[in-house]
């Protein structure tokens, strides 16, 4: 282990200084100079070489964490809720968060890396025949949408992480999705670090989609995780 140099050593036979002692025992400005480094700032440079950390040394959460929720009731989303909402605009201000499938997480530490994963089940009204395409205007068959937003934020990466939301005229017409986002961490270049964030599914339906009768669409069962890595 590497030796912490002490700013101020007492001689014997002198009259030691309290604020140099002090300093000694703590002082974070001076630190590796200070065996204030014992209090949370020792890392692998101060480990010896012949000791391996197991897992009975490790503080829960220490390496990982995590968290989710989750919800089962039905909550039916109508279209005279979105009345501002224009397809080709698909301004995600305009999406609502859907309870059970969002989420506030607080991280300890930068991680270096983040996996948020969900799953939904819904039901939407409208004609028959989906796609997982996203144009920028969706077709008749397609009465809504829902996002993975983070932080606020509208998810895009790499592929488009989304759902369209279909329907059927005569029946409703059912909707799985099970998805997946790996995060990095600051370190890693990424945008999730130390603090508090967010994580949330959020809907729009469409109200100018030419189908008949109300747009709508029933969301079931639900559930949103995060875990994070040191």
């Amino acid at each position: 282990m590497p030796d912490i140099v002490l700013p101020h050593t007492p001689v014997d036979g002198a009259v030691s200084s309290a604020d140099g002692i002090s300093q000694n025992l703590y002082d974070p400005a001076a630190a590796p100079n200070s065996y204030e480094v014992i209090n949370g700032r020792l890392n692998n440079p101060n480990r010896r070489a012949t000791w391996d950390v197991d897992s009975t040394q490790i503080q829960q959460n220490a390496c990982s964490g995590g968290g989710s929720v989750g919800a089962t009731l039905g909550l039916d989303y109508f279209d005279n809720l979105f009345r501002s909402f224009d397809a080709a605009a698909n301004d995600p201000a305009l999406y609502e968060p859907i309870p059970g499938g969002s989420l506030e997480f607080f991280l300890p530490y930068d991680p270096a890396l983040t996996i948020l994963s969900w799953t939904l089940h819904l039901t939407g009204n409208g004609v028959l025949g989906a796609t997982y395409d996203d144009p920028a205007a969706p077709p008749p068959n397609i009465v809504g949408r829902v996002y993975l937003h983070v932080d606020g934020v509208r998810v895009v990466a790499g592929t488009t992480r989304n759902m369209l939301i279909p329907g059927n005229s005569t029946r409703g017409l059912t909707r799985s999705w099970a998805g997946h986002i790996m995060i990095d961490g600051p370190g890693l270049g990424g945008t999730l670090g130390k603090g508090w964030h967010s994580a949330s599914l959020r809907i729009v339906i469409d109200p100018t989609a030419t189908q008949p009768g109300v747009q709508f669409s029933r969301v079931n069962c639900r559930a949103i995780n995060y875990v994070y890595f040191s």
